[in-house]
């Protein structure tokens, strides 16, 4: 049996009472181990939010919650794919250009130590 690797997110994160988080919301291909990240962050915001114990409130932040982190997973599912893509090319004039790419990321400090920093912020 297979399946195939890929990314998922639910079209609704929060109904009525019930906010699915982590990979119940959203998942991720196991490009570089980022999905349990992307779980920590989902956890990190929801206990940020919830600091007011009155129900409209509640509401209010958890719908908040699902707005920030729908929009979050979405970009790094999607840079996660584009990499996945980029990677599974075998084209030479295309492998050429992906190589340059990294190339000239490797070689801007500045660029290199943003996407280093975005790293190290979902992890912790």
């Amino acid at each position: 049996m297979s399946f195939a690797l890929g990314w998922h997110s639910c079209e609704r994160w929060l109904r009525e009472r019930v906010l699915l988080i982590g990979d119940a919301a959203h998942g991720v291909h196991p490009l570089a181990g980022q999905g349990v990240n992307l779980g920590f962050s989902d956890v990190d915001l929801l206990a940020n939010l919830l600091t007011n114990n009155s129900h409209l409130a509640v509401q209010k932040q958890l719908r908040r919650y699902e707005r920030q982190r729908k929009s979050e997973t979405w970009l790094a599912t999607t840079s996660f794919s584009g990499l996945k893509w980029i990677y599974g090319l075998e084209q030479k004039p295309l492998t050429g250009l992906r190589n340059l790419g990294m190339r000239v990321v490797d070689e801007t400090p500045w660029f290199k130590r943003a996407m280093m920093q975005k790293a190290i912020q979902n992890l912790t």
